[in-house]
């Protein structure tokens, strides 16, 4: 009984707790990981993947983010695979590489979509080195395509080829700085930007990013990723890119990071509301939609449907930025929530004071001091371990204040292993 009234009151705060930028949307009708998406006409086009790292899937699966409804009556690919990449240019979609499953050897078609005739066609050039894993980015109407690997084995390939879908032909660029099989692409005022992915086994996430400018046919290194990553997603929003989730393995990762190309440096945006490995996302109207992927490490990945949007013109940075002044006092929802085992506690000051935030359990016990100490003006986000309390802690709801001066506010969070 005890069990089940703590699932209810997590239940509860789950709906109850705004995610900030984050809402989830109706679901895939197909669960999968290894996929790929793009935007085509103010809808999202969701194709290929695998449910198992030995299978592969030929569907396209069309997300209206309008009705938030599915259409699956679209022609399924040619060619079933995973670990492709899509991209749209001019009017069309261009499905490329992959695998028959995650371990077999990669392929080098090229399969185009026409929406206006529901169909594929299968005749176009193929990559000069096949390729799986691969990042890719459009640049004035050509199709970049930087990493990979060209072998089952998954070493990784430091070739750049590109597209020209006009033409119908490859040509190469440059190599790579570094060699990555499974990093990801995103592309702000020409550049091509290539984030993370494995050097090869073991399956661990590298930090490394690395630009590309086509007119000078030259890499360069920039500032490198917080952490490692694979399995990860990388998106251009108002010229500035976000890194979503991903492996480092160990491990899975949740976090949102915001990469400004302007001052190279990087930002701690948000949380996702779960671990998103393997997934796809596309971008429309300046709104980031995150397809599916695994919510479990390799080699034992789980398939997921979820589909989540995130917002990131609606600012919940983590207030560093203390030359945004707020006007009151303010304690904010703790995210995530429920949690297991840490959690983000977020706190406006408006004026110079003492600042004490405590954590009780639900009788009014004192479990831990979070903060006490003078706080300048500004916002400030504290993470909670509740492994970090003596013995650690049982499930069930807990109550943090705080008290600045005369301002005392107290919220409830849950903490369910």
């Amino acid at each position: 009984m005890k069990n089940l009234l703590l699932l209810f009151i997590a239940f509860l705060f789950l709906h109850l707790t705004t995610f900030a930028q984050w809402d989830q949307l109706t679901d895939m009708p197909t669960a999968r990981y290894l996929f790929t998406s793009c935007e085509l006409n103010g809808k999202i086009y969701v194709i290929g993947g695998g449910a198992s790292l030995y299978s592969s899937m030929d569907i396209m699966e069309v997300y209206d983010p309008i009705s938030d409804s599915w259409d699956t009556t679209k022609a399924p690919m040619p060619t079933s695979r995973v670990e492709l990449g899509a991209c749209m240019v001019n009017g069309k979609i261009y499905a490329i590489g992959g695998a028959a499953y995650h371990s077999a050897s990669p392929f080098g078609m090229v399969e185009e979509y026409d929406p206006l005739t529901n169909t594929w066609d299968t005749f176009k050039d193929t990559m000069t080195t096949p390729r799986k894993g691969a990042a890719y980015g459009v640049i004035n109407n050509k199709i970049y395509v930087a990493g990979g690997s060209a072998y089952s084995s998954f070493s990784p390939s430091n070739k750049l080829e590109i597209y020209d879908p006009v033409t119908d032909n490859w040509t190469s660029g440059a190599n790579m700085l570094s060699a990555l099989y499974e990093p990801e692409g995103a592309v702000v005022n020409d550049t091509f930007y290539v984030f993370g992915g494995l050097i090869g086994s073991p399956w661990t996430g590298q930090t490394t990013v690395q630009k590309y400018n086509p007119v000078t046919d030259i890499w360069s290194s920039v500032t490198s990723l917080d952490t490692g990553r694979v399995g990860h997603t990388a998106s251009e929003v108002d010229g500035k890119i976000y890194v979503i989730g991903g492996d480092r393995q160990p491990p899975r990762l949740i976090s949102v990071m915001q990469y400004d190309p302007n001052t190279n440096a990087w930002t701690w945006f948000d949380d996702a509301p779960s671990f998103m490995i393997s997934q796809t996302a596309s971008v429309l109207n300046s709104v980031i939609y995150v397809f599916g992927g695994s919510t479990t490490s390799m080699p034992n990945f789980t398939p997921s449907s979820a589909v989540w949007s995130f917002d990131p013109t609606i600012v919940n940075v983590e207030s560093q930025n203390n030359n945004i002044v707020p006007e009151y006092f303010v304690l904010d929802q703790n995210y995530p929530n429920p949690f297991n085992p840490s959690t983000k506690i977020k706190y406006s000051v408006p004026q110079s004071s003492n600042a004490v935030i405590k954590v009780f359990d639900i009788l009014g016990n004192e479990i831990e001091t979070l903060v006490n100490e003078l706080k300048s003006v500004g916002t400030y986000e504290i993470t909670w371990n509740a492994e970090s309390a003596t013995g650690g802690l049982p499930s069930g709801v807990y109550i943090y204040r705080i008290q600045t001066g005369s301002f005392v506010e107290t919220k409830k969070m849950v903490l369910m292993k």
